[in-house]
């Protein structure tokens, strides 16, 4: 994709590296920053392929459609648990001091940066501080909580934002076959994200506001069977590499039941999610600061590898526990 066919969708962005791409194009050292789904990979890739077109010779934009640019170099996470492997950061260090094949320019695009670990970030560090005068590197990552700020103060920031659901649904409406109506509600359930949209529209899934509601209704009532279903069910929605939502979605979606059960409560009306007009008729609600500590602690056990089943089944149990508090604590 062109870089100019993004603008609509990321339009910071597009404008900071238009402004790079038109200057002397000195080594820079790049964050593309931001949630999954939102075009940071395309317009990474998009980016790379104006700065190679702008400086290689007369065939480069066929190698660089085809991937095979030799001075485009990107990494991926590619061990077992999800993380860059210490060879790929090592090879990269090495790629780094070699001069270009066919530019005058190489670039490199490290992908999900945050996976990198503690070694590989302390070696890449070596790299931000005294890039050659011929590099061009992009970091992209999700999250910026794990990236040590050494490397975060070496970087320019390009910021990448939730797409807007006008935005999602005109880009859905021009490439699919589907109606107004379904399209509508995916630009409005998918968080911005068109990544996520285009894969609501081929997946028979409930959207996961519904499957959230579902569950909770009669929620303390659940016995530990139906709460271990929902856990593995949830883990498959949501905790997965092949998920189509995340992790932070599912507890940010369980927080805000529970917070506009709680307004509803105090200024006795009725609540519904921002994308439906019903209602919602779930369980009663729990003590916002007790519910924020324990999303923070279960995202700390997720980070520490116990397996998402275990922690989002534990997760269920003390949320029961705290509508128990909470009801006693009424009476």
């Amino acid at each position: 994709m062109h870089l100019d066919q993004l603008k609509t969708l990321q339009k910071r962005a597009h404008h900071l590296l238009t402004n790079y791409l038109s200057s002397e194009m000195p080594s820079k050292v790049f964050l593309f920053e931001g949630e999954s789904g939102i075009g940071k990979k395309t317009m990474a890739r998009s980016f790379a392929k104006a700065i190679l077109s702008k400086t290689s010779q007369s065939n480069a934009e066929k190698k660089l459609t085809s991937g095979n640019h030799p001075d485009l170099h990107e990494y991926f996470p590619e061990s077992k648990g999800g993380f860059h492997l210490v060879a790929s950061m090592r090879a990269f260090i090495k790629e780094i001091t070699l001069p270009p094949l066919e530019s005058i320019r190489k670039v490199f695009i490290i992908y999900d940066i945050e996976k990198a670990l503690d070694v590989s970030m302390q070696a890449l560090l070596k790299s931000l501080e005294e890039p050659t005068t011929d590099t061009i590197i992009i970091l992209i990552a999700n999250r910026l909580d794990s990236i040590p700020s050494t490397i975060l103060s070496r970087c320019v920031k390009v910021p990448f934002h939730p797409i807007s659901p006008a935005s999602i649904f005109e880009t859905l409406k021009g490439n699919a076959t589907h109606s107004d109506e379904k399209l509508e509600k995916i630009s409005k359930v998918c968080f911005g994200s068109l990544t996520r949209a285009k894969r609501l529209l081929e997946t028979k899934e409930v959207f996961l506001h519904e499957k959230i509601e579902h569950f909770f209704k009669d929620f303390p009532r659940k016995n530990f069977s139906a709460l271990l279903e929902n856990a593995m069910l949830f883990e498959k929605l949501c905790f997965v590499k092949e998920s189509v939502f995340s992790e932070d979605e599912f507890f940010e979606l369980v927080y805000l039941l529970f917070r506009d059960l709680s307004l509803g409560s105090i200024c006795d009306v009725d609540v519904s999610f921002p994308w439906t007009d019903k209602p919602l008729q779930v369980a009663p609600s729990v003590e916002l600061e007790s519910l924020e500590k324990l999303i923070i602690l279960s995202k700390a056990k997720l980070k520490s590898f116990i397996k998402p089943k275990a922690v989002i089944l534990e997760f269920f149990l003390t949320i029961q526990d705290l509508l128990t508090q909470h009801q006693i604590a009424k009476l």
